[in-house]
């Protein structure tokens, strides 16, 4: 059996030129081959206009105590596509997907990641 999640969220602009970043939970009660796909990242630019090529951090990982530490090996750069941009084996428990800025933001990016497992 497949499971899909689709989960929505903003990365705000960069603060004082440092990129900021995004967390989902998720659990599995059995370790897992979960595949990530960022299926849109649209920035919103001062002027209003938006860009829909940004480019954006996409890591797996693992929370405790409030925190999502990433699986060495389980972060890519990646703009927006149709496919899984990776693949990683998850172990049973509460996970994380994290999504970041790369190019220091002029503007928040609204984007949408599928995770499948």
């Amino acid at each position: 059996m497949t499971i899909g999640y689709q989960l929505l969220g903003k990365v705000v602009a960069a603060v004082n030129g440092v990129g900021q970043s995004t967390v989902h939970q998720f659990t599995l009660t059995s370790a897992a081959s979960v595949s990530v796909t960022l299926t849109s990242a649209v920035e919103t630019m001062l002027d209003s206009t938006t860009l829909s090529t940004v480019t954006m951090g996409v890591g797996l990982g693992t929370m405790s105590n409030g925190v999502c530490t990433i699986i060495p090996g389980a972060y890519i750069t990646t703009a927006s596509g149709s496919t899984a941009q990776m693949a990683w084996s998850m172990p049973a428990g509460t996970n994380c997907v994290q999504i970041s800025d790369v190019t220091v933001q002029e503007g928040p990016v609204s984007y949408t990641v599928t995770l499948t497992y």
